[in-house]
C-alpha cells in the first residue's frame, strides 16, 4: 500500500535499504538494448513477451525484483526511470521525492516504488516506477478518436496542469524542489541566448521582444510546481475514457511561475478563426468544433487555480516568444546543412510570424 510506504520514504530515499535491484530479461537482454538503439522508447516484459511501446523517454520497463529489508517484492510490469542527465543522481532522487509526494494527494503520475542510488546494481542510479497501461498519443491529431473525445481530452489535460499548479510546494514538503526565485527572468534569460546562438538573419519583431520582455516582468507570486513539458504525449490517458490517468517525464520540472507555462501552452493553441500561417503551423486539432479558445483556456485555468493575472500579455508573449525560438532553433540546423528535412525549409518564416504575433499581442494590450 502506496500510503504505508510514506512511513518509510525516507529510508526508502537511502541506498542500503535495496540489495539487489535486477532485470529478468535473460537472454532477452540484446534484444531490449537493441530496441532502444533503435531510438525505442519502452521496453516491457510481461510473461515470457517482450514487447516494445512507446510510454516514456528514459524508461526500461520489464519484470523486476527487489529484495528490501530480506523481504523479495515482486513488481511485475513497473518501469525503471534512469539517470541520463548531466545533473546526476542528486536530481533524479528529488525528482522521485517529488512525485512520492504528489501522487499521495491523488495527483495522476506513475506510482514510483523505490529509488536506488547504488550504481553497481545497473550502472546509474535510478528509481521504479509503477506501469500504468492505457494509451499514450504522439500525434496530436489523435487518430481514431472523435471530435467530443479530443476536446474532453485537451479540457482533462488542462484540468491536470492546473490541479498541478494548485500544489503549495512548501505544504506539502516540496519547498526545496527547484530554484524558484527569479524564475521568469531565469527564463527570459535563457530563451534570449538560445535565440542568440541560433540566429540566422536578424528578426526585428524578435529584437523588440528580447528588449521588452526583460523591461516587463511582472511581481513574482508564490511559486508552484511547474512540469516543463507538458503536453498530449507526456500523459497516459484511459483506454477507454477521455482521462488522465498519468503524466510523464519530469525531468524539467522545478518551482516557478506557472502562468509561464501557460503561456508556453497557449503558444501552440491555434483556433478555427487563425490567419493561414497559424494554420499552417498547427500541430494540436485545438481549431475544431467544441474546443476551447484560447481566451477559455485561459478563463478556465484561471478559475481552477484561483491565481489572479492582471498582465496576461507578457505571458502570451513570452509563449509565443518562446515557440519562435524553438523554430528557428529547427531552422538554424536545417540552414546550416545539420538537417536536410525540406519541411524546416521555410520555419524562418514561421520565426518571424510568431514575433508579429507577439508584438500585436503586447499592442493589443497597451
Amino acid at each position: 500500500d502506496l500510503r504505508e510506504r510514506a512511513a518509510l520514504f525516507k529510508e526508502t530515499l537511502q541506498p542500503q535499504p535495496v540489495k539487489r535491484l535486477f532485470l529478468r530479461l535473460d537472454a532477452r537482454r540484446q534484444l531490449a538494448r537493441r530496441a532502444l538503439g533503435q531510438g525505442r522508447r519502452q521496453v516491457f516484459l510481461e510473461g515470457d513477451q517482450l514487447a516494445v511501446g512507446v510510454l516514456a523517454r528514459d524508461m526500461l520497463c520489464g519484470l523486476l525484483l527487489v529484495e528490501q529489508a530480506d523481504r523479495a517484492v515482486p513488481v511485475a510490469r513497473s518501469g525503471f526511470q534512469i539517470d541520463r542527465r548531466l545533473a546526476g543522481p542528486d536530481q533524479l532522487r528529488t525528482e522521485f521525492g517529488g512525485l512520492f509526494r504528489i501522487v499521495l494527494l491523488g495527483f495522476p503520475v506513475a506510482e514510483p516504488v523505490i529509488y536506488c542510488a547504488d550504481e553497481s546494481v545497473t550502472g546509474t542510479a535510478l528509481y521504479v516506477m509503477g506501469f500504468v497501461p492505457g494509451r499514450v498519443f504522439w500525434n496530436p491529431e489523435m487518430p481514431g478518436s472523435n471530435p467530443a473525445e479530443r476536446a474532453v481530452v485537451y479540457a482533462s489535460m488542462n484540468g491536470a496542469m492546473a490541479r498541478l499548479h494548485s500544489f503549495d510546494p512548501a505544504a506539502i514538503g516540496l519547498g526545496d524542489f527547484g530554484r524558484g526565485e527569479n524564475y521568469v527572468a531565469r527564463q527570459v534569460d535563457r530563451w534570449s541566448k538560445q535565440y542568440r546562438a541560433s540566429e540566422t538573419q536578424k528578426i526585428d519583431e524578435m529584437e523588440r521582444l528580447i528588449e521588452w520582455l526583460p523591461a516587463q516582468i511582472p511581481p513574482a507570486g508564490p511559486p508552484r510546481l511547474v512540469h516543463g513539458d507538458y503536453r498530449l504525449d507526456n500523459v497516459i490517458l484511459h483506454a477507454s475514457e477521455p482521462k488522465v490517468l498519468a503524466v510523464l517525464d519530469w525531468e524539467m520540472a522545478t518551482l516557478g511561475d506557472p502562468l509561464m507555462e501557460l503561456g508556453g501552452i497557449v503558444a501552440y493553441w491555434n483556433e478555427a478563426g487563425d490567419d493561414r500561417i497559424a494554420q499552417f503551423m498547427r500541430r494540436q486539432p485545438t481549431h475544431l468544433p467544441g474546443m476551447m479558445t484560447r481566451r477559455e483556456v485561459v478563463e478556465y485555468y484561471l478559475g481552477k487555480t484561483g491565481i489572479k493575472c492582471d498582465n496576461w500579455a507578457f505571458y502570451e508573449a513570452y509563449g509565443l516568444f518562446r515557440l519562435a525560438v524553438i523554430i528557428q532553433q529547427i531552422y538554424y540546423r536545417y540552414h546550416h546543412g545539420q538537417t536536410r528535412n525540406p519541411a524546416f525549409k521555410h520555419f524562418w518564416v514561421m520565426a518571424n510570424y510568431l514575433g508579429l504575433r507577439a508584438r500585436r499581442v503586447i499592442r493589443r494590450a497597451s
